[in-house]
């Protein structure tokens, strides 16, 4: 009976978040990176795959398994379903075999980034919590099974650059203890190191972008807003966010570590790397979820979740705030456009305009595309659907201010990039303007306009 219980409440947890998620991932309107990986799969062989997926800037994993998705018959209306299957696969294992109080395993899985940013939102970053929550199932075991823990890094490292990052700091972590352990003569463990080191090779030689990438990434950040970020968030004024991270890092390195130089180490061969991505390379408000769940997972591994009573209070605290955060996202989201790429597409549908010519301008009119069957945009100089993102791609030829397109969508954002051929359509008559509103909404605000301006021209 006591068996019966303690499994009974775990599975109506697991029941409860399938059952949310699954209607409310049914409401969400995808977004245009959410609809890149979708066209990028739909549109190109595996071997493709390949040679696109270097201008993109991230490893193939994830648009492979949307391809094998299609393959087997998923189409883009039931998209969705593939990160709830990943976050309920990562939930399972965090209930049954991760060693951490109830009230932990019964806030963390409602929490913003597990609920919604990585399962509701369909990006590659939803393999982040399974694959996270193995690894902290085996890591006491990786040097009894150094090959399988060298399979899952690979897995795992090819999410995303930063799961690249995180990956050498595991390796890094992992070699410092062999040596450690005298353990550098074991056959297997030799094995390991050696796979390990040529798939973090051969996953950085397919991600690094071609020299003709367009895509160059140069939003950098603090690392006190990198923290207020993944804890509670940050609509803050600079001094406060300060003085909330000071207080959140002397609680985990007093709290959560060994005093101890080696642990103090070892926290920033973990971490150092991966947050030198955000200050100096390319920061994004979705990306720093990695880095809430590596932290969560950091204390998992060294059992402070589980002992110390610090840890499990901040993590409480933090848990109960990010929640919130659902809550706001989840609301915006049935009761609003995401973007409004689904309003803009049925517009065209409604009044035959997709064998029309029509212009799309911005990247974010890619998300209107998976709607059709193959590229509507006269001005792609491939039939391939996804954004090119590479020089010279042609998308902004000198034909687009010839007003002999039938059909002008501009992506909003992207006004001030066109606006010389925006103020000539409103000077003119023959043009009729219709807008369509939609934002981007990240944890309990608008993050960006995700709307657009179309220009129809008049039947003559």
């Amino acid at each position: 009976m006591d068996n019966v219980k303690k499994y009974t409440w775990k599975i109506i947890i697991i029941i409860i978040f399938t059952i949310l998620v699954l209607s409310l991932s049914n409401t969400h309107e995808h977004w245009s990176d959410e609809a890149q990986s979708f066209l990028l799969a739909r549109d190109n062989s595996i071997t493709e795959l390949f040679y696109y997926m270097k201008y993109e800037g991230t490893p193939p994993l994830w648009v492979i398994i949307i391809k094998i998705f299609i393959l087997l018959g998923g189409t883009y209306s039931t998209f969705y379903i593939l990160p709830i299957i990943f976050s309920v696969i990562g939930l399972i294992i965090f209930e049954f075999k991760i060693n951490a109080p109830w009230y932990i395993k019964v806030l963390f899985p409602f929490t913003y980034f597990i609920f919604y940013q990585y399962t509701i939102v369909v990006r590659s970053y939803c393999l982040v919590f399974p694959l996270l929550m193995i690894i902290a199932c085996i890591y006491d075991k990786r040097f009894d099974k150094p090959i399988l823990y060298a399979i899952i890094l690979f897995i795992f490292m090819n999410i995303s650059l930063h799961t690249i990052v995180i990956s050498g700091s595991l390796y890094l972590l992992f070699l410092i203890d062999i040596f450690n352990k005298k353990m550098y003569k074991n056959t297997k463990i030799k094995i390991a190191c050696v796979l390990i080191f040529l798939e973090l090779l051969l996953t950085s030689i397919c991600t690094l972008p071609y020299s003709d990438c367009s895509f160059r990434p140069n939003n950098k950040t603090k690392i006190w807003h990198v923290i207020s970020e993944i804890t509670i968030g940050s609509s803050f004024v600079p001094w406060c966010e300060i003085i909330i991270t000071i207080a959140i890092l002397i609680i985990l390195l007093k709290s959560g570590i060994k005093h101890e130089y080696k642990e103090y180490i070892r926290f920033l061969i973990l971490f150092g790397p991966v947050s030198l991505i955000y200050l100096i390379l390319t920061y994004q408000v979705w990306h720093v979820g990695i880095l809430a769940l590596l932290l969560f997972v950091y204390f998992i591994i060294n059992n402070k979740i589980n002992t110390n009573v610090f840890i499990k209070l901040l993590f409480c605290c933090i848990f109960i705030f990010q929640i919130n955060w659902t809550i706001s996202s989840c609301d915006y989201d049935f009761y609003n456009n995401y973007s409004a790429s689904k309003n803009v597409a049925n517009f065209i549908k409604k009044n035959g305009y997709e064998d029309k010519v029509i212009y799309g301008l911005g990247y974010g009119v890619t998300s209107i595309q998976p709607y059709f069957n193959k590229n509507i945009f006269t001005n792609y100089n491939t039939d391939k659907a996804f954004y090119f993102w590479k020089f010279n791609n042609g998308y902004m030829k000198k034909e687009l201010y010839d007003f002999k397109a039938n059909v002008y969508i501009i992506q909003n954002l992207y006004k001030k990039t066109y606006i010389n051929l925006i103020q000539d359509l409103e000077k003119r008559d023959d043009y009729t303007k219709y807008e369509f509103y939609g934002a981007t909404y990240i944890k309990n605000y608008i993050y960006e306009d995700g709307g657009y301006v179309v220009y129809i021209k008049n039947e003559q």
